[in-house]
């Protein structure tokens, strides 16, 4: 009996992700993590957004950019999804490879993939991510970094329009009569 309720939430899980899976067009706010950062989401189409994060270098080494593509899925509410993209990033870091003195700054770039969850609620959206990072220049002593966790807090600048059953356009063929 728990093998096939366990195939119905999976399955349910699959075929309900893609449906209404962000309940919003645009959110800015701030990512606490190994820094205090600033970030931003637009929704672009087919539940896929670009998320820029600003890292202020606010109790962190880090100061650059992260730009990602996120493909968003819901998770049995509306208000309720998780996320995965990729994207690249570049930092001006202090003591960047560990070894050399900390006055020396250099530049890091490559490659940034995100994984994580998020919820909506109202007009705040609260985001828990994780932001591996493969550095192709700058760190070659350590070219993979493993981030922490990170918590984001934004505010849902545009909210999205919920889809009721009469926009679905299933009851328009019944109507032709």
């Amino acid at each position: 009996m728990k093998k096939y309720f366990v195939f119905v939430v999976l399955a349910v899980l699959f075929t309900s992700a893609p449906l209404f899976s962000q309940t919003y067009n645009t959110a800015a706010g701030v990512r606490m993590g190994e820094g205090f950062d600033l970030t931003f989401q637009q929704y672009i189409r087919n539940n896929w957004t670009a998320e820029g994060i600003l890292h202020a270098g606010i109790f962190s080494k880090k100061v650059g950019v992260s730009v990602l593509a996120e493909k968003h899925h819901k998770v049995l509410v509306r208000n309720f999804g998780v996320y995965y993209g990729l994207g690249a990033h570049y930092y001006a870091r202090k003591n960047q490879n560990r070894i050399e003195p900390a006055e020396r700054t250099n530049n890091v770039y490559g490659l940034s993939g995100i994984a994580g969850a998020e919820v909506s609620l109202g007009r705040l959206n609260f985001a828990l991510d994780l932001k591996p990072e493969v550095h192709f220049g700058g760190d070659q002593t350590y070219p993979f970094e493993w981030n922490p966790f990170s918590v984001s807090v934004r505010y849902i600048i545009d909210k999205r329009e919920r889809k009721k059953m009469r926009d679905w356009k299933v009851w328009d063929k019944f109507k032709r009569g």
